[in-house]
């Protein structure tokens, strides 16, 4: 890759904050180990980033598969921001793309240049200048505005804050620098990465056959319910990633739970006879002769 085509804002903040930790948190582990309350205070914002994550970014911001309510919206962009992987219209412009040029060479993280392109190495390219048509519907929100103008100073002082109450409720301020901001730095990342590169190569396709986006049990487990990923590839305005009430999804249960409380409204789902459909169809293509043309279909 050349000079030019270097993301150096992400790529340098990505290649630092892995070095430091990787380079110091043994003498760290070594001298002074977190406690059981750091630890699984730190347990709690990561699966609270996540499941933020998934559900602002994702389900609301990028698919508009509810309507959600000011205040709900707020405390869950406090959590998404946190996460550190850009404001909300950089995300959902990258992710309506992946679902637009999916496996293509517009494809953001296109999982044809390799399984390590698709997980991380493409945060270092460039990024395509934002296309604010792209995101057309998100342009007018002044929250949304204020965050992306102000993402760096957001994201650093949502940090800042986090290492303070658990550094407060822990009495370990080094172990609350170390696990509430490098360790779920690491962690978080690395679980939504594997969304575009686990959930893209392992797995199985029983809704399109002719796309890498896979349904995986494990994937769903690492990356807060969205493991569904072939199911949601094809029903993306679906507000649960797959259509089995047991499948793993804390987002799903979290949009749920909202609803119900009159926070989230206007839910929207794939209908059943489509998803039979579809799963049928798939199946019948397995069974026929070999060298029929696998059955795709357009996103919803």
């Amino acid at each position: 890759m050349g000079a030019k085509g270097f993301n150096w804002t992400a790529g340098s903040f990505f290649i630092a904050y892995h070095a430091v930790l990787l380079l110091t948190l043994p003498f760290y582990l070594w001298f002074a180990m977190p406690s059981l309350t750091l630890t699984l205070a730190t347990v709690v914002i990561i699966g609270l980033c996540g499941v933020s994550l998934t559900t602002l970014y994702h389900r609301y911001y990028s698919h508009k598969t509810f309507v959600l309510r000011p205040a709900a919206e707020v405390v869950l962009l406090f959590f998404a921001t946190l996460i550190g992987q850009g404001s909300a219209w950089e995300w959902a412009f990258d992710h309506r793309r992946h679902h637009k040029h999916t496996d293509t060479d517009d494809d953001p993280h296109d999982m044809g240049k390799g399984f390590w392109y698709a997980h991380v190495l493409w945060i270092f390219d460039q990024r395509q200048p934002l296309d604010m048509h792209t995101i057309n519907d998100l342009k007018r929100s002044r929250l949304l505005a204020w965050q992306h103008r102000h993402y760096v100073a957001a994201f650093l002082g949502s940090s800042l804050l986090a290492c303070v109450v658990l550094g407060a409720i822990s009495g370990d301020w080094l172990g609350a620098f170390y696990m509430g901001f490098l360790v779920r730095l690491f962690i978080s990342h690395h679980a939504t990465f594997c969304i575009n590169s686990l959930a893209h190569s392992w797995g199985t396709r029983p809704f399109d056959p002719a796309q890498s986006a896979t349904n995986s049990h494990f994937c769903s487990f690492l990356t807060f319910g969205e493991g569904q990923h072939n199911y949601h590839h094809v029903f993306p305005h679906d507000y649960r990633i797959g259509d089995r009430w047991y499948y793993w999804d804390p987002g799903k249960w979290l949009i749920r739970s909202l609803a119900m409380v009159r926070l989230a409204t206007r839910l929207k789902r794939a209908a059943a006879d489509k998803i039979a459909a579809k799963r049928a169809e798939v199946a019948a293509w397995r069974l026929a002769p070999e060298g029929e043309t696998p059955p795709t279909t357009a996103s919803e």
